[in-house]
Protein backbone atom coordinates (compact mmCIF):
# COMPACT_ATOMS: atom_id res chain seq x y z
CA UNK A 1 0.00 0.00 0.00
CA UNK A 2 1.03 3.59 -0.94
CA UNK A 3 -0.43 6.70 1.30
CA UNK A 4 0.61 10.50 1.21
CA UNK A 5 -1.21 13.19 2.23
CA UNK A 6 -0.37 17.08 1.43
CA UNK A 7 -1.39 19.85 3.90
CA UNK A 8 -1.05 23.68 2.88
CA UNK A 9 -1.69 26.22 5.29
CA UNK A 10 -1.98 29.01 3.09
CA UNK A 11 -2.13 31.90 5.63
CA UNK A 12 0.88 30.62 7.24
CA UNK A 13 -0.71 29.71 10.71
CA UNK A 14 -1.16 25.63 11.63
CA UNK A 15 -5.09 24.12 11.13
CA UNK A 16 -5.02 21.29 13.24
CA UNK A 17 -6.96 18.49 12.69
CA UNK A 18 -9.57 18.85 15.36
CA UNK A 19 -13.45 19.74 14.10
CA UNK A 20 -13.99 22.59 16.30
CA UNK A 21 -12.25 26.08 17.39
CA UNK A 22 -11.96 24.84 21.01
CA UNK A 23 -9.05 27.77 21.13
CA UNK A 24 -11.75 30.48 19.73
CA UNK A 25 -8.63 31.40 16.57
CA UNK A 26 -7.99 35.26 16.85
CA UNK A 27 -6.78 35.03 13.35
CA UNK A 28 -8.21 33.21 9.89
CA UNK A 29 -6.34 29.63 9.48
CA UNK A 30 -7.04 27.98 6.82
CA UNK A 31 -5.92 24.90 4.80
CA UNK A 32 -5.80 23.07 1.19
CA UNK A 33 -4.70 19.72 1.43
CA UNK A 34 -5.06 16.36 -1.00
CA UNK A 35 -4.20 12.85 -0.34
CA UNK A 36 -4.22 9.40 -2.23
CA UNK A 37 -3.55 5.84 -1.71
CA UNK A 38 -3.21 2.64 -3.98
CA UNK A 39 -3.45 -0.85 -2.95
CA UNK A 40 -3.42 -4.70 -4.57
CA UNK A 41 -4.37 -6.73 -2.11
CA UNK A 42 -7.62 -8.14 -0.46
CA UNK A 43 -9.01 -5.23 1.35
CA UNK A 44 -11.27 -2.92 -0.36
CA UNK A 45 -11.52 -0.40 2.88
CA UNK A 46 -10.06 0.28 5.89
CA UNK A 47 -10.36 1.43 9.30
CA UNK A 48 -9.21 1.56 13.03
CA UNK A 49 -10.67 -2.25 13.07
CA UNK A 50 -8.54 -2.69 10.58
CA UNK A 51 -9.02 -4.17 6.73
CA UNK A 52 -12.97 -5.01 4.86
CA UNK A 53 -14.55 -5.26 2.02
CA UNK A 54 -17.35 -2.92 0.37
CA UNK A 55 -20.84 -4.06 -0.27
CA UNK A 56 -20.78 -6.83 -3.13
CA UNK A 57 -17.07 -7.45 -3.16
CA UNK A 58 -15.84 -11.21 -1.50
CA UNK A 59 -13.51 -11.96 0.78
CA UNK A 60 -10.76 -13.88 -0.78
CA UNK A 61 -9.82 -11.72 -3.80
CA UNK A 62 -7.43 -9.77 -5.53
CA UNK A 63 -8.15 -6.22 -5.92
CA UNK A 64 -6.53 -2.71 -6.98
CA UNK A 65 -7.80 0.45 -5.30
CA UNK A 66 -6.96 3.76 -6.12
CA UNK A 67 -8.40 6.88 -4.33
CA UNK A 68 -8.12 10.31 -3.53
CA UNK A 69 -9.26 13.07 -1.74
CA UNK A 70 -9.38 17.01 -1.38
CA UNK A 71 -9.99 18.82 2.22
CA UNK A 72 -10.53 22.27 3.22
CA UNK A 73 -10.55 23.46 6.65
CA UNK A 74 -11.15 27.24 8.26
CA UNK A 75 -11.09 28.13 11.98
CA UNK A 76 -11.51 31.71 13.44
CA UNK A 77 -13.28 33.02 16.95
CA UNK A 78 -15.26 30.10 17.14
CA UNK A 79 -16.03 29.09 13.49
CA UNK A 80 -14.92 26.46 12.17
CA UNK A 81 -15.47 25.04 8.37
CA UNK A 82 -14.43 21.78 6.55
CA UNK A 83 -14.86 20.03 4.18
CA UNK A 84 -13.83 17.05 2.01
CA UNK A 85 -14.50 15.30 -2.10
CA UNK A 86 -13.50 11.82 -2.09
CA UNK A 87 -13.02 8.85 -5.25
CA UNK A 88 -12.19 5.53 -4.92
CA UNK A 89 -11.95 2.90 -8.09
CA UNK A 90 -11.65 -0.77 -7.37
CA UNK A 91 -10.80 -2.95 -9.79
CA UNK A 92 -11.75 -6.21 -9.48
CA UNK A 93 -8.29 -8.19 -10.80
CA UNK A 94 -9.75 -12.00 -10.74
CA UNK A 95 -13.51 -11.58 -11.72
CA UNK A 96 -13.02 -8.52 -13.60
CA UNK A 97 -15.30 -5.10 -13.44
CA UNK A 98 -14.63 -1.82 -11.45
CA UNK A 99 -16.61 -0.21 -8.47
CA UNK A 100 -16.27 3.34 -8.61
CA UNK A 101 -18.01 5.85 -6.03
CA UNK A 102 -17.44 9.26 -5.10
CA UNK A 103 -18.40 11.28 -1.83
CA UNK A 104 -18.41 14.49 -0.04
CA UNK A 105 -19.52 16.14 3.51
CA UNK A 106 -18.97 19.80 4.45
CA UNK A 107 -19.34 20.75 7.66
CA UNK A 108 -19.88 24.15 10.09
CA UNK A 109 -19.94 24.70 14.01
CA UNK A 110 -19.87 27.52 15.86
CA UNK A 111 -19.59 28.78 19.65
CA UNK A 112 -22.65 31.02 19.83
CA UNK A 113 -21.09 32.53 22.98
CA UNK A 114 -19.66 35.04 20.95
CA UNK A 115 -22.69 36.83 19.97
CA UNK A 116 -25.38 35.41 22.65
CA UNK A 117 -24.36 36.18 26.01
CA UNK A 118 -26.41 33.63 27.75
CA UNK A 119 -24.82 30.72 25.49
CA UNK A 120 -22.33 28.48 27.50
CA UNK A 121 -18.98 29.35 26.16
CA UNK A 122 -18.36 24.90 26.49
CA UNK A 123 -21.30 24.49 23.87
CA UNK A 124 -20.63 24.61 19.81
CA UNK A 125 -23.48 23.89 17.70
CA UNK A 126 -22.90 22.57 14.32
CA UNK A 127 -24.75 21.05 11.12
CA UNK A 128 -22.88 17.83 8.82
CA UNK A 129 -24.14 17.19 4.88
CA UNK A 130 -22.52 14.27 3.79
CA UNK A 131 -23.40 11.97 0.17
CA UNK A 132 -21.68 8.74 -1.02
CA UNK A 133 -22.89 7.20 -4.10
CA UNK A 134 -21.83 4.31 -6.31
CA UNK A 135 -21.81 5.18 -10.50
CA UNK A 136 -21.87 1.44 -11.32
CA UNK A 137 -22.74 -0.61 -8.42
CA UNK A 138 -26.08 -2.08 -7.30
CA UNK A 139 -25.09 -3.39 -4.25
CA UNK A 140 -23.81 -0.44 -2.60
CA UNK A 141 -26.03 2.12 -1.35
CA UNK A 142 -26.24 5.89 -1.96
CA UNK A 143 -26.17 7.03 1.01
CA UNK A 144 -27.47 10.81 1.98
CA UNK A 145 -27.04 12.50 5.87
CA UNK A 146 -28.16 15.75 7.27
CA UNK A 147 -26.75 16.33 11.19
CA UNK A 148 -27.69 18.97 13.53
CA UNK A 149 -25.39 18.69 16.67
CA UNK A 150 -24.70 20.12 19.73
CA UNK A 151 -21.43 19.63 21.55
CA UNK A 152 -20.66 20.40 25.23
CA UNK A 153 -16.58 20.67 25.87
CA UNK A 154 -15.52 19.87 29.23
CA UNK A 155 -11.87 19.57 28.66
CA UNK A 156 -11.75 20.33 24.65
CA UNK A 157 -11.44 17.44 22.74
CA UNK A 158 -10.31 15.28 25.26
CA UNK A 159 -13.91 15.23 27.36
CA UNK A 160 -16.62 16.24 25.21
CA UNK A 161 -20.42 15.33 25.08
CA UNK A 162 -22.71 15.34 21.66
CA UNK A 163 -26.21 15.30 20.96
CA UNK A 164 -26.90 15.05 17.67
CA UNK A 165 -29.58 14.50 15.28
CA UNK A 166 -29.07 12.91 11.87
CA UNK A 167 -31.46 12.35 8.85
CA UNK A 168 -30.38 9.15 6.77
CA UNK A 169 -31.15 8.28 3.71
CA UNK A 170 -30.00 5.02 1.58
CA UNK A 171 -30.97 3.84 -1.99
CA UNK A 172 -30.05 0.79 -3.26
CA UNK A 173 -29.58 -0.18 -7.00
CA UNK A 174 -32.37 1.02 -8.99
CA UNK A 175 -34.99 2.59 -5.99
CA UNK A 176 -34.96 0.20 -2.62
CA UNK A 177 -34.68 3.28 -0.27
CA UNK A 178 -33.96 3.05 3.51
CA UNK A 179 -34.73 6.46 5.11
CA UNK A 180 -34.88 7.55 8.80
CA UNK A 181 -33.77 9.69 11.83
CA UNK A 182 -31.03 8.93 13.96
CA UNK A 183 -30.79 10.44 17.60
CA UNK A 184 -27.12 9.86 19.56
CA UNK A 185 -25.66 10.95 22.78
CA UNK A 186 -22.03 10.23 22.69
CA UNK A 187 -19.44 10.57 25.60
CA UNK A 188 -16.10 11.23 24.18
CA UNK A 189 -13.29 10.36 26.64
CA UNK A 190 -9.37 10.70 26.66
CA UNK A 191 -7.04 9.85 28.82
Amino acid sequence: MYVGRWQWNFLGRDVPFSQSDVKYTPELSASLALAGASNRGQYTRWSSGGGGQLPGLTDGGTYRTEQWMAEFAMLRQGLSVQGEYHRKDVDDLVNGGTTKLDGWYGQVGYFFHAIVDSVPEELELALRLARVDSEDSLEIPANREATVAANYFFAGHNNKLTLDVSHLESTIGTGSEDEGWRVRLQWDVTF
